[in-house]
């Protein structure tokens, strides 16, 4: 260990405190999604990078892995593993840049995130420059009572109100720079705080290395039927992701056999084991024959959904971070709609300049929550195919992983 702080410990050394994924993986069902984000972000840094990181086993580990070293020293869930993290810091005393990937169950329960808070006023007291990422900006927990399992009335959301919001002051203050992944999470988290000047938005990046498939070789793998138009969620079981919402949908298409409806997703990492998201995972009991739930995806089985599907959907309830698997749509270069929520990603630059070259509208890909505008906008979007596709193509070029880390570099320097 004494060589590995030795050869790590320099000034040009960047350390990482986020969540990742094991070695040799990139999108992982052990740890949560923001771990395959930071791994993808730091693929193309050309320095060294220490990333301190949440155990996969009861065991710290401690590895070398492309240009990086891995020190897995947090335990989810429990507040006091900031102790050994802080000891590791104070080792390696020579690193003056810190990239904070956050996000709220990254690091467990509600005690172990209050308790994660005191590590960046340490490095602010260290004289170490923070970069925090900022994976959701939400301002009201009522709009996502339902993915808490709280009632809209419920007494907590008032409270931790008034807690996300100093959070979110409390991160501006320390901070160097503050990052943000869509220009409306921006001008959400601007409201917050009343200022900008430490607010930067760098986009989502898009995984150009998922290959892409042959559509009937794909079905073929996956024994999905050739005749079918496959319509697809990826991602997570999750309330405000809309889960449920999509499967009503396929129940409402049960009687059409030209139409598939695949899952391709599972149980949700960061509440899994909490009984309110058990009953919810209660309502895919007894699914239509027209839905098929495949549960946590494999990496190299990630291409193979997207290539064969015809039709990405996302019924999301809110848009409170940029998300994954629409990401993963643009990597595959697939046609997609969204709920009337995600209109947001709109107020992004690259969405407007892809709206452009493609002359659609933002409301091409747009539904409302209900049935009857739903059907409407696969009806169009069926008819479309082709210029949905050229945008995520265009939208890939633009958030390519690697134009994305040039960005972090460049603000890192």
């Amino acid at each position: 260990m004494k060589y590995l702080i030795e050869r790590y410990n320099k000034t040009n050394t960047l350390a990482v405190i986020s969540s990742y994924p094991e070695k040799n993986s990139t999108y992982s069902r052990k740890v949560c999604a923001v771990g395959g984000f930071t791994k993808n972000t730091l693929k193309f840094f050309n320095y060294k990078k220490v990333v301190f990181t949440v155990k996969i086993s009861k065991k710290e580990e401690v590895y070398e892995e492309n240009k990086t070293l891995v020190l897995r020293v947090l335990d989810r869930e429990n507040p006091l593993s900031i102790f050994p993290l802080i000891n590791y810091v104070c080792k390696f005393n020579k690193i003056k840049n810190f990239l904070i990937e956050f996000e709220f169950g990254s690091f467990g329960n509600i005690g172990a995130v209050s308790a994660f808070l005191i590590v960046p006023l340490i490095l602010k007291l260290f004289g170490k420059k923070q970069t925090f990422v900022i994976h959701q900006v939400i301002s009201n927990l009522g709009s996502i009572a339902g993915h808490l399992g709280w009632t809209v009335n419920d007494l907590r959301i008032s409270i931790f109100n008034t807690f996300i919001r100093l959070f979110y002051k409390y991160i501006y203050f320390l901070a160097a720079t503050t990052v943000v992944t869509e220009q409306y999470l921006k001008n959400n988290l601007k409201k917050i705080i009343g200022n900008e000047r430490k607010i930067k938005v760098i986009p989502h990046g898009v995984d150009t290395n998922l290959r892409l498939q042959d559509k009937e070789n794909s079905r073929n793998i996956l024994k999905l039927p050739k005749d079918k138009f496959i319509i697809l969620y990826f991602g997570y079981l999750t309330w405000y992701k809309g889960a449920d919402i999509f499967q009503e949908y396929a129940k409402k298409f049960k009687r059409n056999k030209k139409i598939l409806f695949v899952m391709a997703g599972g149980k949700s990492f960061t509440n899994k084991k909490k009984k309110h998201y058990q009953e919810y995972l209660d309502k895919f009991v007894g699914k239509p024959k027209n839905l098929i739930i495949s549960g946590f995806v494999p990496e190299d089985e990630i291409g193979l959904y997207f290539s064969a599907a015809d039709l990405v959907v996302a019924p999301y309830r809110v848009m409170m971070s940029s998300s994954g698997p629409i990401s993963l749509a643009f990597s595959c270069e697939k046609p997609f709609i969204l709920s009337q929520p995600l209109v947001r990603y709109f107020e992004s630059w690259d969405f407007v300049d892809a709206l452009r070259q493609t002359g659609l509208r933002k409301e091409d890909f747009l539904f409302d929550l209900n049935q009857e505008n739903f059907e409407k906008r696969l009806e169009w979007a069926k008819k479309n195919l082709d210029k949905l596709a050229n945008f995520s193509r265009i939208i890939k070029e633009k958030r390519s992983w690697i134009k994305i880390a040039k960005l972090y570099e460049k603000l890192l320097e």
